[in-house]
């Protein structure tokens, strides 16, 4: 049986802090938070054809190993904490705003299976925690990228991301419904009325 939409409060809190205060770090992927570096760099680089890729290599701060380093998760719930599935997962074309992306499904898809095999993890002490840094060797190339949560993100990128990440969770209709009336407001005392 279908579930109704979430009602406007909890909608708001499904999207998380979305009233736009400098150091606000949103959460743009439906995987664990410190995947979420690895992928925002990985999305600089892409498009990427997996069968031209031969290893991507993954730099991040030892704190974030702990938790995600299983390279072969056989379910959807695993594979929210894989760097290497989830950045397979991304490369292949699954859209990982999706909560109902992450299955054990996709976690079987020979496809997933053979590109998060191309990846490699390294740790390095020198990195920010919040940062990640990919090296992505392919048969054109060998392609770079970087990022760090805590840089800067100019409001018309950070607008796209939210949108594309609540529409996930509410529908594109009632995203761009929310950001409007949480862009109108002047004062967290008005973002409070919205929530009643």
């Amino acid at each position: 049986m279908p579930t109704a939409p979430p009602s406007a409060p909890n909608a708001l809190a499904s999207l998380g802090a979305i009233w736009m205060v400098a150091g606000i770090s949103h959460r743009f992927h439906a995987c664990d938070q410190g995947i979420q570096p690895a992928l925002l760099a990985l999305q600089d680089l892409l498009p990427l054809r997996a069968e031209d890729l031969r290893v991507i290599e993954v730099v991040v701060h030892p704190r974030r190993v702990r938790g995600c380093a299983d390279a072969a998760p056989m379910t959807g719930s695993s594979a929210r904490y894989s760097i290497a599935t989830v950045l397979a997962m991304a490369i292949l074309g699954y859209d990982t705003t999706q909560p109902a992306r992450f299955s054990d499904a996709t976690c079987a898809d020979p496809a997933v299976q053979a590109l998060r095999a191309k990846v490699r993890v390294r740790v390095d002490p020198t990195t920010s925690e919040t940062a990640a840094r990919l090296r992505v060797q392919s048969r054109k190339g060998l392609f770079e990228a970087s990022h760090d949560m805590i840089a800067p993100l100019d409001l018309a990128q950070r607008k796209a991301q939210v949108l594309r990440k609540a529409g996930a969770l509410v529908g594109d209709e009632r995203a761009a419904a929310l950001w409007l009336a949480v862009d109108g407001l002047q004062s967290p005392d008005n973002f409070a009325a919205l929530l009643t």
